[in-house]
């Protein structure tokens, strides 16, 4: 009896009652209940793919910087076409929400990258207009260490960024597949100072990063440029907090979300003050030094242990005494502790701008030095 149930419920039938007469028709009644679930939960899909269809056909009206849909367009995949030019290759990076291909123009067989984000993880308009507003922030910059946009589309079932590629490793993993975990002090200064250059051309566009870390740093395989990725939190400088960073990374009043400090662009300084510290000193220098087992989210703690360990010369002296003493002769070259204090004074007003920091003296000390590209051991495939 339940197979008759289910035809009718596939016929479009509302709804089926069985009235059981014996003992044995109670499982004929609990087949017909699964059947009566199934169908609703297959109707209910079918309603929601079409209303999804329905938004992401006319989402470009409401979010200018979104793509229309292209019926027909090869869903990104290894040996998928993008477009009459493009082809991908092999896959860059596999995240949560997000796959990063690797892509060839062929027409001048450079590579690209193809960011792709399948439309089932958007789950709320602003989710949305976030990636909307990291198409709008990378349109607007043009810099040798900003990964740069090239385009954008949509399919049926993902939204497709095709960006400049930046390298098949990030910062993180450079300095992580190196015994030491930190680089060698030319090295580091070289693509440090690639970073801050990327983060002025921002601030003077009136953007400010908010999430400045190792992974958000690509490193060109032969070593030679960094460049500034993951604007997905980026905002002007005067929007307010609606993601603190990612830790160690986060200044103090951040932390604490100190609403008559934050400063977003000061933020940023903070950041790459101590990009700067896990690129010479060891990854995960500050949660060592702290105590830290886990950064986790920031919390009071956090913020009350960093503002002590920077709150002035004499506790940074402390930390540079620390430092092993043949790395101290090598920074000691260009004032290394001035610029070190002015980006990570605690006093937010009197922190150093980006500006600043590019005319420090470390900095314009190792712009006049010849620079070896980093070892190549260090992209050999796993």
């Amino acid at each position: 009896m339940s197979g008759d149930a289910q035809v009718f419920l596939e016929m479009g039938i509302g709804d089926v009652i069985v009235q059981p007469s014996v003992d044995e028709d109670i499982e004929t009644v609990l087949n017909l209940s699964f059947c009566r679930v199934k169908q609703k939960q297959s109707r209910l899909h079918a309603i929601l793919e079409r209303e999804a269809e329905l938004f992401w056909r006319s989402a470009h009206k409401h979010f200018p910087n979104l793509p229309k849909m292209k019926d027909g367009l090869e869903e990104p995949g290894i040996g998928a076409k993008l477009g009459r030019y493009h082809e991908v290759v092999s896959v860059l990076n596999d995240g949560k929400k997000t796959r990063v291909f690797l892509a060839v123009d062929n027409r001048t067989k450079e590579p690209r990258a193809l960011k792709c984000v399948p439309k089932v993880c958007f789950r709320t308009c602003d989710e949305v207009r976030r990636l909307e507003k990291e198409v709008a922030t990378m349109k607007k910059l043009s810099h040798p260490n900003v990964v740069a946009i090239f385009g954008e589309t949509q399919s049926s079932r993902h939204l497709m960024l095709l960006l400049q590629f930046g390298g098949r490793r990030n910062l993180f993993q450079v300095i992580g597949s190196k015994e030491e975990k930190c680089l060698p002090v030319e090295e580091a200064r070289f693509l440090w100072k690639q970073v801050v250059d990327a983060l002025a051309h921002c601030h003077s566009h009136d953007i400010t990063h908010r999430d400045i870390k190792l992974e958000s740093v690509a490193i060109t395989d032969d070593g030679t440029t960094a460049r500034l990725i993951s604007f997905g939190y980026a905002e002007r400088a005067i929007a307010p907090f609606r993601y603190q960073g990612s830790m160690p990374f986060i200044a103090p009043e951040v932390m604490l979300m100190d609403k008559s400090a934050l400063c977003a662009t000061a933020a940023d300084v903070w950041a790459v003050g101590v990009l700067l510290l896990e690129m010479l000193l060891r990854m995960n220098f500050l949660p060592r030094i702290l105590g830290w087992e886990k950064a986790g989210m920031p919390d009071n703690r956090h913020a009350q242990q960093v503002k002590q360990l920077f709150s002035g010369p004499q506790q940074l002296h402390r930390l540079w005494d620390g430092i092993n003493p043949k790395l101290r002769q090598e920074l000691a070259e260009g004032d290394f502790l001035t610029l070190l204090t002015g980006m990570l004074t605690v006093a937010v007003p009197e922190r150093w701008p980006v500006n600043k920091v590019q005319r420090a003296s470390w900095v314009q000390t190792g712009s006049k030095t010849k620079h070896r590209r980093i070892s190549a051991s260090y992209f050999s495939s796993e």
